[in-house]
């Protein structure tokens, strides 16, 4: 595991929780395509797996204190 150290004013987190919600969306929609045939060469648990990071991230990146 790596420690990263960030420091970004509001609007560059803002930007940063954007940027990983609009990724989280893509790989919902990749996940649906791929559970219902529309992408064979994707596995759905592999995108799901994607996913669950991104929530992880999403969650990491909101609990910080931005000054």
């Amino acid at each position: 595991m790596a420690t990263l150290t960030l420091t970004l004013d509001p609007y560059k987190h803002q930007a940063l929780l954007d940027a990983l919600k609009d990724s989280e969306r893509n790989w919902r929609d990749m996940h649906f395509d791929a559970s219902t045939g529309k992408r064979p060469g994707m596995s759905p648990e592999g995108a799901m797996m994607i996913i669950d990071d991104l929530v992880d991230l999403i969650n990491q990146v909101k609990c910080q204190s931005v000054d």
